[in-house]
């Protein structure tokens, strides 16, 4: 009787229930009937056999794999700023903060400032060098003074040469008027 029971459990040909169980709810499992024999070839291809996750590891059942790896929290995003791997609950935060760390440059750059970091690296700069900033600003505006002034200047003379020009040309037309009455004025004495 007991090598009838042994050879039960062990027979090849005994039709057998898969019986493997769902990860995600373990009232649910796998329902295949199959000879013993081909039960291994079953295993590997069973939607019930736990696979594990491509970012978090832990073992799913793989009829759920693609539908746990799209909302996994250990999921992983590449950023469209900076192309850092990055962690996708954390992302708002990776843009905020870290994004592009070194890469971002100062909000003062065009006035001279060479500073470079993050966001917060950036703001706290800011902060502590608003005085150089400020400098950095007027010696930006003074240049520009120095600039409209010359170009002003430059208009003045352009102005100038015009008004001499205008008074030079009325000289002319004065000129001819005056020989033009003369001549008409002799045109009426004949």
């Amino acid at each position: 009787r007991n090598e009838r029971a042994a050879h039960k459990n062990e027979c090849e040909l005994e039709v057998v229930t898969c019986g493997r169980e769902d990860t995600e709810d373990p009232t649910l499992f796998c329902t295949h009937l199959a000879e013993r024999r081909f039960m291994s070839p079953h295993a590997n291809e069973c939607e019930y056999r736990p696979v594990p996750c491509a970012h978090c590891k832990r073992k799913v059942s793989a009829r759920h794999t693609a539908e746990h790896e799209r909302h996994c929290e250990e999921r992983r995003v590449l950023c469209d700023d900076c192309g850092a791997r990055v962690l996708e609950r954390n992302l708002p935060e990776h843009r905020e903060v870290h994004c592009g760390k070194g890469s971002f440059r100062c909000e003062f750059q065009k006035y001279g400032c060479a500073e470079r970091g993050t966001r917060a690296e950036l703001e706290r700069h800011c902060a502590d060098d608003a005085a150089r900033h400020l400098r950095l600003v007027m010696l930006q505006l003074d240049a520009q003074h120095e600039k409209y002034a010359r170009w002003y200047a430059e208009v003045d003379g352009v102005k100038e040469a015009v008004a001499e020009r205008v008074r030079a040309d009325d000289e002319v037309v004065a000129a001819v008027n005056a020989e033009v009455r003369r001549g008409e004025d002799e045109g009426k004495g004949e």
